[in-house]
């Protein structure tokens, strides 16, 4: 892969980056439900396409498919979090909620780290596992709101 192929590709994902303000409209069309689930299901099966290839173009495709996925899912997250507060103290919970998210990242990027310094097609397997876990939880959120 030349400079020129690199640049192209790294703008090609900054700019992809703008489409998480197609969220609400994603959102709208489709629900919560089923966007959130399609996200969850996107992002597990671009993970497991990292840890089986080694060819350039799968992975491309993968990880700007994990960016884009991540870009639509920040709006739709924070409306999921504003949804289920029901208390005067909003600002407490959304930073309590804060707190619990950015911990459980730390300890994902943490092992998916230590896992990466062995061989990397696991650490990618694990983040498809996370994946995975997350689009269960979510269905059980789902249908407890229900």
């Amino acid at each position: 892969m030349n400079a020129g192929m690199i640049a192209a590709v790294y703008m090609v994902m900054t700019l992809s980056g703008l489409l998480g303000g197609a969220s609400a409209r994603v959102t709208e069309r489709f629900g919560v439900q089923k966007t959130g689930t399609a996200l969850f299901l996107i992002c597990s099966i671009a993970c497991f396409i990292l840890a089986l290839t080694c060819r350039m173009g799968p992975s491309i495709a993968a990880v700007l498919t994990l960016h884009i996925s991540h870009s639509v899912f920040q709006p739709l997250q924070m409306e999921l979090q504003n949804r289920v507060i029901n208390t005067g103290n909003r600002a407490t919970a959304l930073s309590f909620n804060a707190v619990i998210m950015n911990t459980t990242a730390v300890l994902i990027n943490l092992i998916m780290g230590k896992a990466a310094e062995s061989d990397l097609r696991i650490s990618m397997a694990l983040g498809g596992v996370f994946c995975t876990v997350g689009f269960v939880l979510f269905q059980l959120y789902e249908k407890n709101q229900k």
